[in-house]
């Protein structure tokens, strides 16, 4: 698989650049079988870091739901004993611990994505706040075209100080949290309730807009509504893209 290709990509750029690599345990969803792997590593060697490339084996957008499942069972069951291998080992990886997916974030206008990406993105930010000593770091890969080896090997052996990174375009895309405040722009909403928001063309969230909308007559046992507020949840904003329809 994917998975695969990659390691032997990696490994072998890694290896011209003299550095140790050490293969993952066959059992990857073995606890103990990862405390093993770091408690033999080489004792004149530092652990400079570990990489995590099973959610690149994902079955994509095509998959059934008892595919989608087991990906998703079988990425994070794998991380979740790589974390729980290497704090059992008190291994404090110095540059950190790569979670690699393909699609595990969907960025603005995209429509595709990947499910056990998505999900092992959230568990590396739970690892980020209960084992902040193993780094963890989140690389998304852009769907559908292959990333240089060497911008991978740039990421491991020099990391910075960007822990959620997804590469787009050839470009890399860094997440940041913007003040409201900050944002040009913002949509002005009008008085009353006959309206609603849509979003822009092809989806986007950044081009919202208002249109009317008419009251009608009430029908048998209906009622209105007044809202003062509402929140949004991760659903919503996939309806918003148009990945999902309402």
């Amino acid at each position: 698989g994917e998975a695969a290709r990659l390691a032997a990509e990696l490994a072998a750029e890694l290896d011209a650049r003299n550095q140790t690599v050490v293969p993952g345990p066959e059992d990857v969803e073995n606890r103990d079988a990862w405390r093993a792997v770091a408690e033999g590593l080489p004792g004149d060697l530092p652990l400079s870091g570990v990489v995590h490339l099973a959610a690149l084996d994902g079955r994509g957008a095509e998959s059934t739901t008892g595919e989608l499942a087991d990906d998703a069972e079988r990425v994070t069951a794998s991380a979740l004993a790589l974390v729980q291998g290497l704090a059992d080992a008190d291994a404090m990886p110095a540059r950190g611990v790569w979670f690699l997916t393909r699609g595990g974030q969907v960025l603005e206008r995209e429509r595709g994505g990947e499910l056990a990406g998505a999900l092992l993105w959230g568990f590396a930010k739970v690892v980020e706040h209960e084992a902040p000593f193993l780094k963890p770091r989140m690389i998304d890969l852009e769907p559908g075209t292959e990333t240089p080896p060497a911008d991978l090997i740039n990421e491991l052996l020099h990391p910075d100080d960007e822990t959620q990174v997804a590469y787009r375009l050839g470009r890399r895309r860094t997440a940041r949290l913007v003040r409201v405040a900050d944002v040009p722009g913002r949509l002005p909403l009008p008085d009353g309730s006959s309206w609603t928001v849509k979003p822009g063309a092809g989806g986007a969230v950044r081009e919202l807009g208002i249109d009317p909308l008419p009251e009608r007559a009430l029908g048998p046992r209906e009622v209105r509504v007044a809202v003062d507020a509402l929140g949004l949840n991760f659903l919503d904003m996939l309806v918003a893209l148009g990945v999902f329809e309402d």
